[in-house]
Parts: structure tokens; C-alpha cells; sequence
């Protein structure tokens, strides 16, 4: 590669430093200094590397979700909502997380008869998805959470007062992970409803011995409605 510069002076009438003024030295170096750039430059338009001229669009999404399934073998509703990073228009890298709305009644860890309490449920975690025909109005999506959750019980109360004031309210935390799949349709640019279904897995409650909760009564299919807005 050779580079043509004019200074309005002859740089190469002499290459003994001494020879030259300082301006004419630091105008040399400068055009030595170009020289490397534009060859730089140059090797790295015509290098070839295994993602060439590949361009990964990225864009973000989110929005709330209302779910309904069953916890502790009772009909419940659950709202929460998720989001995340898309690659590609396709590739869906984010979280999502839900908690019950009402809560139901349970005895409580001590398994007395009479010390009863209401349970909560909410879980959360990293959520890994994939969309298919993201460009057609009607699509569908596949994806998959694991994280964690905790299971809540309250004392029972009436009129305001404890039922058994020996009970106190306990947290206890559990494992939680979903699989599910959803049909989309495309609102508007910015704006799209999904429909979907799934199942959930819940461990580490069993360890806990609370009296008619399990792993198996918090795990079950859910069916969910959802809107999600960002740059698709």
C-alpha cells in the first residue's frame, strides 16, 4: 500500500534526522503514522472471519401477564410479567416472575387441627425463549423459566384478630422452573397479545413437612394471557 502525501516540501531529500528541521521531522513522522492507519485500515476491510457481514439485530420487550392454574390443589389466579433482551428478532433472554392474588387456607406447620393459616405462592427466575416466524402476524413462541420461589403462610384471622396466637407467619423458599408455549398475534409495531400454556415444577417443599403442601399440590398446568410491548 503507498500513500501519497504533499506537504508543499521534499521530505525525502534527506533521511538523516539531523538533516531536518524539527517542523519537516514531525511532519515525516505524521506521514509515517498514516501510512500504518490506512494499511490498517485496509487489512481489516479485506480479513475474513467466521462472522462476517453479520449483523444481529437487538431489541427488548416486556409487559404484564395473568396466569391461571392451581396451587395446593385449588383453583388460583396469579399475575406477574416478564421481559427481556431480543436477538435476532427470535432469541428471548430475560426473567419473569408471579405471585398469587388471593390466598388459601391451610394447616399450619405445626400440624395442630385448630392452627390453621393462609398460604401465598409466588415464584421466579431466569427465562430463556425462542419465537418463530416473528415477522408474520400470527406466531408462536417456546420457552422455558428455572429460578425460585417461597411459600407464605399468614395466621388465619377474623375481624381482624389472630385465630391462634401462636402462629406466626413463615416463608419458606422452594426451587421453581416452567416449560410452556404461547400463540402471538402482532397488535400494532411496538404492541403484541399472547395466549399460553404450560406446566410448572416446584421442589423443596417437602422438606418443610407442612401439613397438606407439597411439591406435587404447587406443580400443575397453567394457562396464562399476556401483552408484551418493546421493539420487536
Amino acid at each position: 500500500l503507498t500513500v501519497s502525501l504533499s506537504w508543499g516540501q521534499d521530505l525525502s531529500r534527506s533521511t538523516n534526522a539531523a538533516e531536518l528541521t524539527k517542523k519537516e521531522m514531525e511532519m515525516n513522522d505524521f506521514a509515517w503514522r498514516a501510512n500504518i492507519i490506512m494499511f490498517d485500515s485496509a487489512y481489516l476491510q479485506k480479513q475474513q472471519t467466521l462472522l462476517n457481514d453479520i449483523l444481529i439485530p437487538v431489541g427488548g420487550m416486556g409487559g404484564p401477564s395473568f396466569m391461571f392454574t392451581t396451587v395446593n390443589n385449588q383453583f388460583t389466579m396469579m399475575m406477574g410479567g416478564g421481559g427481556g433482551m431480543l436477538l435476532g428478532h427470535s432469541l428471548i433472554l430475560g426473567g419473569a416472575g408471579y405471585g398469587m392474588t388471593s390466598a388459601s387456607e391451610v394447616s399450619h406447620i405445626s400440624g395442630a387441627a385448630t392452627n390453621t393459616g393462609n398460604l401465598t405462592f409466588g415464584y421466579g427466575g431466569f427465562m430463556l425463549g425462542y419465537i418463530f416466524f416473528p415477522e408474520s402476524v400470527a406466531h408462536f413462541t417456546v420457552f422455558g423459566m428455572i429460578g425460585g420461589g417461597g411459600v407464605t403462610i399468614t395466621p388465619s384471622m377474623t375481624n381482624g384478630f389472630v385465630i391462634d396466637p401462636n402462629a406466626v407467619q413463615t416463608v419458606f423458599p422452594c426451587g421453581a422452573a416452567s416449560i410452556g408455549a404461547s400463540f402471538d398475534v402482532n397488535i400494532g409495531k411496538m404492541i403484541r397479545a399472547s395466549i399460553a400454556g404450560g406446566y410448572r415444577m416446584v421442589w423443596g417443599v417437602n422438606d418443610y413437612h407442612i401439613s397438606g403442601v407439597t411439591d406435587t399440590g404447587l406443580s400443575g398446568p397453567y394457562g396464562a394471557v399476556s401483552l408484551s410491548f418493546g421493539w420487536f
